[in-house]
């Protein structure tokens, strides 16, 4: 199921038709208990393969797009859960000719995050059915559906709001090996709230969701009480009957007694000295202990520990590790750990990057056996070379579903690896996988050249 282009295309003219003012208009969060009642208008994007038809009677395409208009009612729960129910009628003209009015009912819930501009999205279910205006037509026809749902609701004051929706309708087929079928709608709405409360009860000045007190006038941003007058209302004053200061409203305090008080103390619970913020300092290096990595053992800085033994040539080795300590060791992902300069072997060079003549059976992960001697030359140079380690990479083109390229990719990689281990004895933990799918190409997607390039397997050493 895909979206459609002209779906898409409406959805985008609907949002771009929004008056550019309505943005700043202050919109009143529904209180539970608040009813909408709302129209819409809009257009219909059947399926081709829509099955809105009288048994019988040959299947033929509807208008595409058709218009979309009807009514709905909503009644929230919460501030962010509703119930929802739509009629919507889809005047449409049948390929071949005569009139066909699809129809639509349905309910549906709503979870939105309230805010100026609401974001929300709705899951539901109901009847799509379709009246014609004669047997030449389509016939008559109902089909249970279930459909999803994005969009915005834009508030232009406290009961009225523009509504933008964006609709995903899922039917059976009538073969059920055909899958399911997909229709679309975009549709913008208006809609009235009926019996909106008070959006500020206590008079505070806070409205809605904003006041977090919403019976007891308080002071911003919260809208809660300040008892003691500190700026930090009771909510979060830990100290509510004395005023005092951040971060916590209480007065200042100096919990380890030396002398820092615990605003301005790093280490409040310990001890110390004023110079280093008021922690505590074991072995006066001069570097606090919560950062001395070292602090049983004056250091220096950065991290308070002694300095470190000798690297002669600066590879990152230290002289008492490095069997070559006056020649820097070569960084290539082969025997870095020595200290010494190499080469990668011509042997192993030849097994990294794209690994040829390794191919899989169409759309599965099952290795083609012409695909093990390559696989068997492969386990001969690693088992000659014990220190290798190298990365199995998979990759697919951009043929079909992409998470299910990316998890074939993977599972072509594991099967490579799978072979290694179990048929040819390479150890497990030098092995390790990983699958791109069609997200790193080598070639061009738009030939069959380039997708077979993209279609491999490639080697990379690691550490």
């Amino acid at each position: 199921m895909k979206l459609k282009l002209p779906f898409a295309l409406t959805c985008a003219l609907l949002i771009g038709s929004l008056p550019p003012g309505l943005a700043h208009a202050e919109e009143p969060t529904p209180a539970p208990g608040t009813l909408e009642l709302g129209i819409f208008g809009g257009l219909f994007f059947p399926d081709d393969d829509h099955v809105l038809v009288e048994p019988g009677i040959t299947q033929r395409s509807l208008s595409n797009p058709s218009p979309d208009f009807g009514l709905r009612g909503t009644f929230f729960l919460s501030h962010f859960f509703a119930l929802e129910a739509e009629g919507a009628l889809m005047p449409s003209s049948v390929d071949g000719g005569g009139d066909g009015l699809v129809y639509g009912v349905r309910g549906h819930i709503l979870l939105q995050v309230p805010n100026q501009i609401t974001p929300f999205v709705v899951f539901g279910a109901g009847v799509l059915g379709i009246n014609s205006s004669s047997t030449d037509a389509l016939g008559d026809d109902e089909d249970a559906a279930l459909h999803w749902g994005v969009g915005a609701k834009l508030a232009l004051n406290e009961a009225l709001s523009v509504r933008l929706d964006g609709r995903h309708i899922i039917s059976p087929a009538l073969n059920r090996d055909a899958g399911l079928l997909s229709h679309f709608e975009g549709l913008l709405g208006l809609s009235v709230a009926l019996g909106q409360t008070n959006p500020d009860p206590d008079g505070d000045g806070i409205e809605g969701d904003a006041d977090l007190c919403p019976d007891t006038a308080g002071i911003a941003p919260r809208g809660c009480p300040d008892a003691d007058g500190d700026g930090f209302d009771d909510t979060i004053d830990k100290c509510p009957a004395d005023a005092g200061i951040a971060p916590d409203g209480c007065p200042p305090k100096d919990e380890d007694g030396d002398g820092v008080p615990d605003t301005d103390d790093a280490c409040p619970a310990q001890a110390g000295l004023e110079a280093l913020g008021g922690c505590p300092d074991g072995d006066s290096d001069g570097i606090p202990d919560g950062q001395d990595a070292c602090p049983a053992t004056a250091g220096v800085a950065p991290d308070g520990c002694p300095p470190p033994p000798p690297d002669t040539d600066g590879d990152g080795i230290i002289d008492a590790d490095d069997k070559c300590p006056n020649e820097a060791e070569t960084k290539n992902e082969f025997r870095d750990e020595d200290g010494c300069p190499d080469e990668i072997p011509q042997e192993v060079k030849r097994f990294t990057g794209v690994i040829e003549n390794i191919t899989f059976r169409s759309g599965s992960a099952r290795l083609r056996p012409s695909s093990f001697r390559t696989l068997r030359k492969v386990a001969d140079v690693l088992k000659e070379y014990p220190s290798v380690h190298i990365e199995i990479d998979g990759h697919t083109d951009n043929t079909g579903d992409h998470d299910k390229n990316v998890e074939l990719s993977k599972a072509r990689a594991q099967a490579v690896k799978n072979y290694l281990v179990d048929k040819a004895g390479v150890e497990a933990d030098r092995l390790k996988v990983d699958g791109f799918g069609p997200d790193q190409p080598v070639a061009s997607n738009d030939t069959r050249a380039g997708r077979a390039q993209n279609r491999r397997i490639e080697f990379k050493l690691i550490h």
